[in-house]
C-alpha cells in the first residue's frame, strides 16, 4: 500500500501525551493538575484531526503517517504506526474526547492530580491501540488501557466500585490473554516472523491455513474481541462497569473503549482468516441478533438512567456484530460509521446522565418527574442526544443504521426483520425515559430536594452540545466520514476476496 512518510509523528505525540499525564499526576495543586491535562490534550487532538483531514481527502484505504522502527529484530517485533480509513476516524474520536471530558470534569475534587494523569494515561493507551500496526505493540497498548480504567471505576465510582472494577478487569483481562493466545498461533502459524499486521493481513486469504487451525485461531481471537465489544452473553461486566463508573469513565468506556472490540476484530481478525470468518457468518449474525434484541428490551425494564445508556449500547454494538456477518461494502462501512456515531452520541448521553445526578442526587427515573422545568438546557440536550441514539434522519445514528439493515438486507434477506424490530423498541425505551424523568408531572420523590434542582453548568453544558453538534454535522454531511470507510472497506474486502 502507498504510504505518506512522516515519520515519528504518532509516536511522538503519544510520548508528548504520556508525559503530560505524568505531570498532571505531580501537579503542585488541582489548578494545574487541571490545566496540564486540558492543554496536554490538545496535540493529540490536533495531530489526530491533521491524520483524518489528510485521509479524508487522500484514500482511507493505504496506511497513511506511518512509522516503523525496528523494536526486537529477532523476533519481528517492531514500533509501527500508522493510520487509514478506519483507525483514522477512532483516534481522532478519542484524542477529541479527553479534552471534553476534562472539561466535564472540571470540579473534580477528589484526587484531581490522578484523576486527570489517569485520563491522559487513559487517551495514550487508546490511540496506541488504534495506531499501532504490530500485534505485539497492539497488545500492549490493549493491555494498558485496563490500567487506568480500573483505577478510575475502584477509585471514583458508586458504592459498588469495587465489585464492578474487579469484574471489569477479569473479563476484559481474561479476554486479553486468550486474544495474545491467537496473536502467537497467527504468527507461529503464518511462518513469516513477523508480527506485522499490515504484511500479515495483506497475505491472509493467501497463506493457505489448514481448516481446523483456521477456525480455531479465528474463534479465539473473535472472543476476545467480542468480550469487549461486547457482546452476549459476555457483556455482563458492561453495565455494572458503566453504573459505577465516574461520568468521566462511562464516557470514555462507551465512547472509545467499546470500539476496540469491533475495530480487532475488523483490522486483524477478519482479515487474516477471511475463510473461517465466513464460516462464522450466520453464527456473527445469530449472535448479534440476539444481543441488538435483548439489550433493547432490557432498556424497557431499567430505572437508572445510566444503565439504560449502557444496555442500549450492547444493543448498537450488537448492529456493528450484524453488520460485519454481511462481508459487503456497506455492512462494513456502516459498521465503522456506527463505531464512530454511537462513541459521539454514548459519550453525550453519559454526560447528560452524569449532569441529571449532579444536579438532582439521582439518576432513578423513578424518582424523577418533571424536572425539565428545573434543568430546561439539560432537557433539551438530552433529548437531542437520545433521538440521535434512536435514529433520528440528519444525525448520525440514522446513517449507519441505514446502511446496516441496507446490507443486512442484501446479504440475509428477509432476517432483517428480526433485527429490524430494534428500532421500535430503542424509539419506545428512549421517549418513554425522557417522559418520565423531564417531562409529565411533577413527581417530588422524597429523597429528591426539588428546591435544589439547578440545571447545567456551563463546563458541563459546552462537551455536550459539542456532541450535538459533532452528531448532526456528520448526519448532514456523512461523506465527511463515508468517504475513507468506502475506500478503507474496498480495500480490505478486496484483501479478503469479498464483494
Amino acid at each position: 500500500m502507498a504510504t505518506l512518510e512522516l515519520p515519528g509523528l504518532i509516536p511522538y505525540t503519544l510520548l508528548a501525551t504520556l508525559v503530560a499525564g505524568f505531570l498532571a499526576w505531580r501537579a503542585p495543586s488541582a489548578n494545574a493538575a487541571r490545566r496540564i491535562a486540558l492543554v496536554g490534550s490538545l496535540p493529540a487532538a490536533f495531530v489526530t484531526t491533521l491524520m483524518f483531514a489528510r485521509v479524508g481527502v487522500t484514500s482511507g484505504g493505504d496506511y497513511q503517517f506511518v512509522t516503523d522502527w525496528t523494536w526486537v529484530e529477532g523476533l519481528g517485533i517492531s514500533l509501527s504506526f500508522g493510520v487509514d480509513g478506519l483507525s483514522a476516524s477512532l483516534a481522532w474520536l478519542t484524542a477529541i474526547l479527553t479534552p471534553l471530558v476534562i472539561l466535564y470534569s472540571w470540579k473534580e475534587s477528589h484526587r484531581p492530580q490522578l484523576f486527570f494523569g489517569l485520563l491522559m494515561l487513559l487517551n495514550t493507551a487508546v490511540i496506541g491501540v488504534f495506531t499501532a500496526l504490530d500485534l505485539f505493540l497492539f497488545y500492549i497498548f490493549w493491555e494498558f488501557v485496563l490500567i487506568p480504567m480500573y483505577f478510575l471505576i475502584a477509585i471514583w465510582g458508586g458504592s459498588n466500585r469495587r465489585y464492578a472494577s474487579m469484574k471489569f478487569v477479569v473479563y476484559t483481562g481474561g479476554a486479553s490473554l486468550v486474544m495474545l493466545l491467537g496473536f502467537m498461533a497467527a504468527y507461529f502459524g503464518a511462518g513469516l516472523g513477523t508480527f506485522h499486521i499490515p504484511t500479515l493481513t495483506a497475505v491472509g486469504s493467501q497463506l493457505g491455513w489448514a481448516r481446523d487451525f483456521g477456525m480455531v485461531v479465528f474463534g479465539v481471537l473473535a472472543f476476545g474481541f467480542l468480550v469487549k465489544l461486547p457482546a452476549v452473553p459476555f457483556h455482563t461486566w458492561l453495565p455494572d462497569a458503566h453504573v459505577q463508573a465516574p461520568t468521566a469513565g462511562s464516557v470514555m468506556l462507551a465512547g472509545v473503549l467499546l470500539k476496540m472490540g469491533s475495530y480487532g476484530l475488523m483490522r486483524i481478525a477478519f482479515p487474516l482468516f477471511p475463510e473461517a470468518a465466513m464460516a462464522y457468518q450466520w453464527f456473527l449474525f445469530v449472535l448479534g441478533t440476539v444481543a441488538v434484541l435483548y439489550g433493547a428490551f432490557l432498556c424497557l425494564a431499567q430505572d437508572d438512567l445510566k444503565s439504560l445508556i449502557a444496555y442500549s449500547s450492547v444493543s448498537h454494538m450488537g448492529m456493528i456484530t450484524i453488520a460485519l456477518a454481511t462481508f459487503n461494502d456497506l455492512g462494513w462501512a456502516g459498521a465503522a460509521y456506527m463505531n464512530v456515531a454511537h462513541g459521539i452520541i454514548s459519550a453525550g448521553m453519559f454526560m447528560a446522565a452524569g449532569s441529571l445526578q449532579h444536579s438532582t442526587g439521582t439518576r432513578l427515573i423513578s424518582r424523577l418527574g418533571g424536572v425539565g422545568v428545573k434543568t430546561p438546557k439539560l432537557a433539551a440536550l438530552t433529548a437531542a442526544l437520545f433521538l440521535g441514539s434512536l435514529g433520528l434522519p440528519g444525525m448520525m445514528g440514522f446513517i449507519a443504521e441505514f446502511n446496516i439493515f441496507a446490507a443486512v438486507w442484501e446479504a440475509f434477506g428477509w432476517w432483517i426483520m428480526l433485527p429490524v424490530w430494534s428500532v421500535l423498541v430503542t424509539a419506545g425505551y428512549y421517549l418513554w425515559a425522557l417522559q418520565r424523568a423531564y417531562y409529565g408531572s411533577e413527581r417530588r420523590h422524597s429523597e429528591v430536594d426539588w428546591d435544589r434542582i439547578h440545571d447545567v453548568t456551563p463546563e458541563e453544558q459546552a462537551p455536550m452540545v459539542a456532541m450535538v453538534l459533532l452528531a448532526i454535522l456528520f448526519g448532514v454531511l456523512p461523506a465527511l466520514l463515508l468517504g475513507q470507510m468506502n475506500d478503507w472497506t474496498g480495500t480490505v474486502l478486496a484483501l479478503m476476496g469479498g464483494n
